[in-house]
């Protein structure tokens, strides 16, 4: 797999450099830049398979190179310092990203990730998502073993776990399966009103039909659901409830 590396810091272009040699000898690095503008041109002349994009650079930022691009024939591994915000887009998008500085073990990840996912439309699909989603998260992606799905925020009714395993369940959708806990999407989702009622349900709160009460009780949702909800967390969901 040919790769380049697009980064204003000279440390960390030689840093990567250094760690994709020595860990990832598969990997050949054919090509650098120190901007915007010359990332583009880079991948026009050179073509490579894989882009390790820096976010912020002096003239602009790796969202704004892949804007520039109609049509997306490469993977991208985002190379960021952190940033809480950046990190949330990446992660709801399902896109690939290493922390500065970094760390060797998490770019041997990253690059056995690469391996498996070749399909370009997969990778299109992240991309879009996250170039949706760097300034107003709204989507989900949804890696399952077809592709990728792109799942409206606001369009999942709820999700319930088998394990390792997700299910959502969507408006108007057949039911998704995603091979993640459910504790990750409970932790990404808990901002947009969503809420772990029972240890194999998160629900979205805005489509909760009507609670009825029980030891624990049970939620109906607006598509007829009924989900359980464990005695523990009968009480604080309620106060949600109320609350909004």
């Amino acid at each position: 797999m040919t790769v380049i590396v697009v980064d204003d810091e000279k440390k960390s272009r030689e840093t990567l450099h250094c760690f994709i040699s020595t860990y990832c000898p598969d990997l050949e690095i054919i090509g650098e830049a120190v901007n915007v503008s010359e990332g583009i041109k880079l991948i026009n002349e050179v073509n490579p398979n894989v882009v390790f994009l820096d976010i912020e650079m002096p003239d602009g930022t790796g969202f704004e190179l892949l804007s520039s691009f109609h049509k997306i024939n490469f993977q991208v591994v985002f190379v960021t310092a952190f940033d809480s915000y950046a990190v949330r887009a990446f992660r709801f998008s399902a896109a690939d990203y290493l922390i500065k500085p970094i760390s060797p073990k998490l770019l041997i990840e990253a690059v056995e990730k690469l391996k498996k996912t070749r399909a370009m439309e997969a990778i299109n699909l992240k991309l879009d998502a996250l170039l949706g989603n760097h300034k107003n998260i709204e989507n989900l992606a949804l890696p399952t073993a077809e592709g990728v799905y792109l799942a409206r925020i606001d369009q999942i009714i709820h999700c319930s776990a088998d394990n390792y395993y997700t299910t959502f369940h969507l408006v108007g959708k057949e039911p998704i399966v995603v091979s993640k806990t459910l504790k990750e999407y409970s932790d990404m989702l808990e901002e947009f009103n969503f809420y772990r009622v029972h240890q194999s349900h998160l629900v979205n709160l805005d489509h909760v039909d009507k609670y009825i009460s029980g030891e624990g009780g049970y939620l109906i949702m607006k598509n007829g659901d009924t989900i359980d909800v464990s005695r523990r967390r009968k009480k604080p969901l309620l106060e949600r409830m109320l609350a909004s």
